[in-house]
């Protein structure tokens, strides 16, 4: 049957010489798992299901994929054999597992990857579950996000219709993120033009996913040329642009993630809208929890090679809320970053900007069984832009000297010389008294 056309008066006399219905081929699969698939080849043996379901064929029989006569029907949109099958006492329910193919979990999400909505309304309409989802899995999605995925709004709109729910359950993947991780622009339009009470309601638009992102967090996140466009619809729909969630550790604003994936038109759009500068959230980049960080320490961290691109861009908003002498929880600001990474041009163009160089690192609010206390660290606290510099490389070249000069760790050194050299000028101008070196750091 798989092969080609038959003849249900063919398949009729086998079966009344006594022909099994149920008869697994080498492969594994029945005459009714044959006709479906034939089907789905565009042959037309829709004829064979009524005497084949009458003498007692299986119509929930599952080959060694899972795949049910039910799943190929519904693919292949054959609906008056879907009809005859549902009739004969075919489950929808019936699960495939393994990855979401073009084939998909269910008949139902079946006929979704095949766009048909005649096949999808006949589905429903005979009891198919349209919140159905694989519970063991964590990035399960219901047939509305399945149809959202795959930009198919009149199926949308008749499962939404149906009940179909936009979330799984609290803290996975709803709609939304969905529609952004598939960069479904028109979708996300659709879904608050069409259905705004339910896509703006809190728990959509507000809601965490797995990796205890929003939707405008999943956003910010996306690698995509229509990641702005994403995030402006958010924004426009409500999102609220500093939400994170404030009990969990890593948990962080849309700021904080646009700017460690470097997605800074998305950034600028965010900060036009309002959102804080001060992202205070974790970085990715790091395995402790930043406090109070700004976006300029977030792209020192995680983006150096564009560090300047992020200078250029958020210029106003930098110099608007003083940035550059905003501390982390270190008690450090940007310029202690800087000089701590040797990165010459970096110092100049923040100096030039306006960052203190007189200003000291001051001691963090940090316990000291606090596991981000990092008691090392106290020598530091008290000294100045180029205190710091000149101890840093005092410090470095003594472990060059013990270490036998590693290879690669000289280069960093000269690059701390020269950002000494640099600090002096600045400092002889403004004030010598600054130059002085702690007594304790000499010996």
């Amino acid at each position: 049957a798989n092969r080609g056309p038959c003849q249900s008066g063919v398949v009729r006399a086998l079966l009344e010489c006594g022909a099994n219905p149920n008869a697994q081929s080498n492969e594994g699969s029945v005459p009714l798992l044959l006709v479906a698939e034939s089907l789905v080849n565009d042959f037309d043996n829709a004829g064979a299901v009524v005497p084949l379901l009458e003498f007692g064929a299986d119509p929930n029989y599952q080959d060694k994929d899972g795949l049910s006569p039910a799943h190929l029907f519904a693919h292949s949109n054959a609906l008056d054999a879907l009809k005859v099958l549902i009739e004969g006492g075919a489950s929808l329910q019936t699960w495939r597992k393994g990855d979401l193919t073009s084939i998909g979990h269910t008949p139902l999400f079946s006929a979704i990857s095949k766009g048909s909505l005649e096949s999808v309304s006949l589905l429903v309409n005979s009891g198919a579950l349209v919140n159905q989802i694989e519970a063991t899995d964590p990035y399960a999605v219901t047939a509305v996000g399945y149809a959202a995925a795959l930009l198919s709004t009149d199926i949308l709109d008749l499962l939404i219709e149906q009940g179909g729910s936009f979330c799984p359950e609290i803290g996975t993947h709803n709609i939304l993120h969905t529609a952004i991780l598939n960069e479904r622009v028109a979708i996300l339009r659709h879904l608050f033009d069409r259905h705004r009470h339910l896509a703006s309601s809190p728990e959509i638009l507000q809601g965490f996913n797995q990796r205890m992102y929003t939707p405008l967090q999943a956003g910010a996140a996306c690698k995509t040329r229509s990641r702005p466009q994403m995030v402006s619809e958010l924004i426009s729909a409500g999102a609220i642009l500093d939400h994170r969630d404030l009990d969990n550790p890593i948990s962080r604003t849309a700021v904080a993630v646009a700017t460690e994936y470097g997605a800074y038109e998305s950034l600028i759009i965010l900060l036009k809208s309002g959102a804080n500068s001060l992202c205070r959230g974790p970085s990715i980049a790091w395995k402790w929890s930043f406090r109070n960080e700004a976006i300029i320490h977030i792209a020192d961290n995680t983006f150096g090679g564009r560090f300047d691109e992020l200078i250029r861009m958020t210029k106003p908003w930098i110099l608007r809320d003083d940035l550059l002498n905003t501390r982390d929880f270190r008690g450090r600001s940007i310029l202690h970053y800087a000089i701590y990474r040797g990165r010459l041009a970096y110092v100049k163009t923040l100096i030039e900007l306006g960052a203190n160089i007189e200003d000291v690192i001051f001691t963090p609010p940090l316990e000291e069984n606090d596991p981000n206390f990092d008691i090392g660290e106290k020598k530091w606290i008290g000294l100045n832009a180029y205190q710091f510099a000149v101890i840093l490389c005092k410090e470095d070249l003594e472990e060059e000297e013990e270490e036998d000069k590693v290879e690669g760790q000289f280069y960093w050194n000269e690059q701390i010389v020269h950002v000494v050299e640099y600090l002096e000028l600045v400092l002889r101008v403004k004030d010598e008294g600054a130059l002085q070196i702690p007594q304790i750091y000499l010996s």
